[in-house]
């Protein structure tokens, strides 16, 4: 796990949300909500390759490889805020193409399906 947290850490410290691109580039034709899952699953499968990305509307939950004991998940606090800036930046890149778009709600869980964390109000909230 902690390999993915620092992973997940310094992608979110260093995402960058200038674009000069137009929104024909961006979007090619498909909806908002189609290029966010795309791009948002490779960026997941760059920091833990096994992981699992589902998402509809509503929410994206990412499976993650890791099995956490209940002592790491009042540990994963960073990991999952990280997590959240990576989603957030890409909705706030894509609402410059379509300014009604709202990314699906996070949700994250460890290998077993255990929840991890959830998104509430724009903050991650840890399952206790």
């Amino acid at each position: 796990m902690k390999q993915i947290r620092t992973k997940v850490k310094n992608q979110a410290l260093n995402k960058s949300s200038t674009s000069s691109t137009s929104s024909s580039d961006v979007l090619q034709g498909r909806s908002a909500y189609d290029v966010f899952v795309e791009k948002f699953k490779a960026w997941v499968h760059g920091v833990d390759p096994k992981a699992s990305v589902n998402s509809t509307e509503k929410d994206i939950a990412i499976t993650i490889s890791d099995t956490l004991t209940d002592e790491q998940i009042k540990q994963a606090q960073p990991m999952v805020d990280g997590m959240l800036k990576i989603k957030q930046s890409g909705e706030n890149e894509l609402r410059q193409y379509d300014p009604n778009f709202k990314a699906p709600n996070l949700i994250v869980l460890d290998a077993n399906a255990k929840v991890i964390a959830q998104e509430q109000d724009g903050k991650m909230i840890l399952d206790k």
